[in-house]
C-alpha cells in the first residue's frame, strides 16, 4: 500500500521507540524534514528527496518533524501492528588499532 503521511498542527512526535509487524517498508520525504533514530543505525535526518529503507521489525523513534512534513510510505501489509520497545543497547564503537 502506498499513502501520504502528513504532519498534524500540533501534533509533537511522541519520540517512543517501537516497531512495525511489517514485511516492506520504504519511506520518500515529499517535503519538510524528520530526525528518525534506528537500532543500530542511529540518527537519520530525512529531507525533500530522502528515501530510506525501514527493515523489517526495526525498533525506530520519531525525534522531530517540522509542521510541513510530508512522506510517501510503501508498506506491505496494508494493514500492520506497532508495538511498543524498549530502547535499545547503546552501540559500542569499534576497537581501534594504532598504527606504528
Amino acid at each position: 500500500m502506498a499513502h501520504v503521511i502528513r504532519a498534524r498542527p500540533g501534533k509533537a512526535p511522541h519520540g517512543e521507540w517501537h516497531w512495525h509487524d511489517v514485511d516492506v517498508q520504504f519511506v520518500y520525504v515529499l517535503k519538510g524534514s524528520a530526525v528518525f533514530e534506528y537500532e543500530g543505525i542511529g540518527r537519520v535526518v530525512m529531507k525533500p528527496g530522502t528515501c530510506f529503507y525501514q527493515p523489517p521489525r526495526i525498533r525506530h523513534r520519531e525525534i522531530r518533524h517540522s509542521p510541513d512534513l510530508q512522506l510517501l510510505e510503501i508498506v506491505s501489509p496494508a494493514r500492520f501492528k506497532t508495538y511498543s520497545a524498549e530502547k535499545p543497547a547503546a552501540r559500542k564503537s569499534p576497537a581501534r588499532r594504532s598504527r606504528g
